[in-house]
């Protein structure tokens, strides 16, 4: 019953947020619940294929390019995560999970190389380098929280959070 009330929760956000640009999606389903992406996949594209991130993700054997990559990509991030839950000895936690967020490129590698320790900061992720701009990027996004549980509390839909500028 969960599986098809979770659906039918995405379906119906989705369904709100037509014509946004912004797409709900469930990624992986754990044991302990899901792991839902909320993005816009123009933007998610944009950042998948910027040439680092591209060649990264190629050699660890995600599509990057061609007629649903991006799709695709999802699909196979999302098997890993899948695979990670049921402890499978082959496949760890695929940390490029980071990529998929909108982590510095710089800061996902640094944090695979150190095994998550060293680092100079930690807010939404693991900071290795550039931390001065990470820290101003952590209190926007406190802002940007901020202000959309405020509209919420005031009636705001999903499309209209969707598509209201939050002051930066």
């Amino acid at each position: 019953m969960r599986v098809a009330r979770l659906d039918a929760l995405v379906a119906r956000a989705n369904r709100q947020l037509a014509g946004t640009s912004v797409h709900v999606r469930v990624l992986a389903r754990r044991s302990c619940g899901a792991l839902v992406l909320v993005y816009r996949p123009q933007l998610l594209a944009r950042g998948l294929s910027a040439p680092r991130a591209a060649a990264t993700l190629g050699a660890w054997g995600y599509e990057t390019c061609g007629a649903g990559w991006l799709e695709a990509a999802l699909a196979r991030l999302g098997r890993r995560l899948e695979s990670c839950q049921r402890h499978d000895p082959d496949e760890g936690f695929p940390h490029e999970v980071g990529l998929f967020l909108g982590y510095p490129y710089d800061d996902v590698m640094a944090f695979l190389e150190h095994e998550g320790r060293d680092y100079l900061c930690c807010g939404c992720w693991k900071v290795y380098s550039h931390r001065e701009q990470a820290e101003a990027c952590f209190e926007r996004y406190k802002r940007c929280t901020r202000d959309c549980e405020e509209m919420l509390g005031h009636g705001a839909t999903l499309a209209q959070l969707a598509v209201t500028r939050v002051a930066a």
